[in-house]
């Protein structure tokens, strides 16, 4: 706090002093409140309503210009695309983007500049593979301490796979809402399940995301009228339920001469929320989950069986089939993809899966070590808990947003209180027609194109629900790279180049080389 006190007059240090010791305190009592809030919803929103409140009348007080330096304070953002930088351009209000600064280390690095007030944002924008980014970041936080003020990174974006490392870990790297002062009431309107998957350290939430990243059936409306009788989105859902009436209808595909899926990979998401332990033990040794036996099992069956094309997802073989293939039912993909790689097609259709898992989302995390505290929970609050924001995202993008609110606002006109309710009625509410072209009050051209791509089908129900019971199970630091050496070490074998004797040893030797560590 010192450093900000520096900044402001006497009476602005005073009145900053007990603004803080006000919010202190409620979150001292922030458990009880919680508790209260499940019991009856009209206390909760009355309490969300005061927090509110408090914050908006404490920012509105604060010479925020003099907290951040009016001598030319800096902000810095490190982020893998320019995502974030559009997000900041197009709807927050107190931002204007400057000029690129230009490229460097083969072009893999490009700055940028903006304004907020009189404070400088600079971006780092680090275009390169996961694991590049992850190292570049790493060097950033390691030298974090050593660095003047105005040099410290202050905000940076991950993908869900590397939540483990950046906000599970006994070291701490990014900041905790508490730390930010996002109480809980800012936080009501974001989807539980996506809260918990930043809260891997003693339950302490340390990243948000305005997206909403799980993964979604992608199916050929004209496959599944031909095989099932009906392409009605809630009729494949059923069919692909759980995984054994996946691969019952798998079989069904191949009978009618069309494939199920076109990646390797395309089942392997999907099916860890059905693990039950992590893949490292307490002796550090890789130990095998049950679901991830199954998946290869089941992988092996089907190709052998002409099922899956085998491609690699996210490869241009992959994206291509995506686009364009006539003879494939389906695929695994987030909204995103949907958006992003599906092109001019609109045969196409989305139903809920055997297994809801978070992929791709960008999460926020404010840096430890970072001078400009307030400014980044003011950052992370407008992006990811501003309904109004939220709501003029999901508009000008089409994609859904981290909102429940929002997000059931496109199928119903009766907002539900509580993540409780709300899963009560999904289960006892559930309509044939629930997202077959239901109609989306005041639909704005984004969300049009969107619902276009899937031939008119209003598809936001489904995201919702899938939404509410996303899950990233015993999630370690090393889970997303010995998935990605698993499938790397087992394709050969699927493909009939190897045993599976041999498979598991690359897969050891692959693992060990990456983390030597591990035990086998």
């Amino acid at each position: 706090m010192r450093k900000y006190l520096r900044h402001i007059l006497p009476g602005a240090a005073i009145f900053l002093l007990l603004a803080l010791t006000a919010i202190s305190a409620w979150r001292q009592n922030r458990l009880h409140s919680k508790r209260t809030a499940l019991q009856n919803p009209d206390v909760y929103d009355e309490q969300a309503a005061m927090v509110e409140s408090m914050a908006e009348k404490f920012l509105d007080d604060l010479d925020l210009a003099a907290v951040l330096d009016p001598q030319g304070g800096i902000y810095r953002i490190l982020c893998p695309d320019d995502t974030l930088e559009q997000l900041f351009t197009d709807y927050l209000p107190s931002y204007e983007p400057q000029e690129t600064l230009g490229r460097e280390l083969r072009s893999r690095i490009q700055t940028k500049t903006g304004k907020i007030g009189e404070l400088t944002v600079i971006w780092t924008i680090f275009r390169d593979t996961e694991e590049a980014y992850m190292d570049y970041l790493d060097e950033l936080l390691v030298e974090q301490d050593s660095k003047a003020e105005a040099d410290r990174l202050d905000l940076f974006v991950i993908k869900s796979e590397q939540l483990s490392k950046y906000c599970g870990t006994e070291v701490p790297v990014a900041m905790t809402m508490d730390e930010l002062g996002i109480v809980d009431g800012y936080l009501a309107g974001q989807y539980s399940s996506l809260r918990s998957l930043s809260a891997l350290y003693n339950g302490e939430q340390r990243a948000v995301t305005w997206e909403l990243p799980c993964l979604v059936w992608l199916y050929n409306r004209k496959i599944a009228e031909e095989v099932l009788g009906t392409d009605d989105p809630n009729a494949v859902s059923a069919a692909i339920a759980d995984w054994d009436t996946f691969h019952e209808t798998a079989a069904r595909m191949r009978e009618a001469g069309y494939r199920m899926y076109s990646s390797f990979t395309e089942t392997y998401a999907p099916h860890l929320p059905s693990v039950t332990r992590s893949w490292i033990n307490s002796e550090n040794a890789i130990v095998f989950d049950d679901a991830v036996v199954d998946w290869i099992h089941k992988t092996k069956d089907e190709y052998d069986a002409g099922s899956v094309t085998g491609t690699i997802r996210r490869s241009d073989e992959w994206k291509h089939e995506l686009r364009s293939a006539d003879d494939i039912f389906g695929f695994f993909v987030t909204p995103h993809e949907i958006h992003s790689l599906i092109g001019e097609r609109e045969d196409l259709a989305v139903a809920a899966g055997p297994g809801s898992y978070p992929s791709d989302a960008s999460w926020l995390c404010g840096a430890v070590g970072s001078d400009n505290r307030l400014l980044t929970a003011d950052l992370m609050k407008q992006l990811t808990t501003d309904t109004e924001i939220m709501r003029a995202i999901f508009k000008g993008t089409g994609e859904p947003v981290n909102n429940r609110y929002v997000m059931q606002e496109t199928y119903s006109a009766e907002i539900i209180e509580t993540e409780e309710q709300q899963s009560a009625d999904l289960q006892s509410d559930i309509s044939p027609d629930r997202s077959e072209e239901e109609p989306i009050a005041e639909e704005s051209e984004a969300q049009a194109a969107f619902r276009k791509l899937l031939g008119g089908q209003n598809p936001y129900r489904i995201f919702h629900e899938v939404s509410a019971e996303c899950e990233l199970p015993y999630i370690t630091v090393y889970d997303r790279r010995l998935g990605d050496l698993l499938a790397e070490s087992y394709i050969p074998y699927f493909k009939g180049e190897t045993d599976e004797a041999s498979a598991l040893h690359a897969f050891y030797q692959n693992a060990q080389i990456a983390y030597p560590d591990l035990t086998g």
